[in-house]
């Protein structure tokens, strides 16, 4: 009797196949985090760039419409936006506060506190605003004497 060698084939991968596609995935991982996180920070900009400019109106619009009988202001520091009821933060009445989360990695700087004096909401000189964060680009926000605001 004559035995042949053969070759059983049985169902599965082989171990190259399996390098390949742990090593595809590798790759694929390492170029999309860091546009992932790129996108992400691009985001986190955006979105506290609309709470500063929402936070600005409010402030403006409490303080002409007499709300509390009282100037509104808005501050701006890493971690938060506040709306605030006084002639300046450090002497608002913080049961009205009005405090809004933005990413801690975010840094203001600037006219970090802006407040619209009483009885028609004006600001007494321009007010530049800058958000940024360590290796992006920064947004520029102005308010003018007449209570527009501009951002780049």
């Amino acid at each position: 009797m004559n035995w042949i060698a053969t070759r059983v084939h049985l169902p599965g991968f082989s171990m190259l196949e399996m390098l390949l596609v742990v090593a595809t995935i590798g790759i694929l991982a390492t170029i999309s985090i860091p546009i992932y996180r790129s996108i992400l920070t691009g985001n986190e900009m955006q979105v506290a760039r609309e709470i500063l400019v929402r936070g600005l109106r409010v402030a403006e619009l409490r303080t002409q419409s007499g709300a509390e009988d009282a100037s509104w202001g808005v501050f701006a520091q890493s971690g938060s936006v506040t709306i605030f009821s006084g002639a300046n933060y450090v002497e608002r009445d913080p049961t009205l506060d009005d405090i809004y989360v933005v990413s801690q990695e975010l840094n203001f700087s600037g006219d970090t506190e802006v407040t619209f004096t009483a009885p028609f909401g004006q600001l007494l000189t321009e007010k530049t605003l800058i958000l940024s964060q360590t290796g992006h680009d920064s947004i520029s926000i102005t308010i003018n004497l007449e209570g527009a605001i501009a951002y780049e």
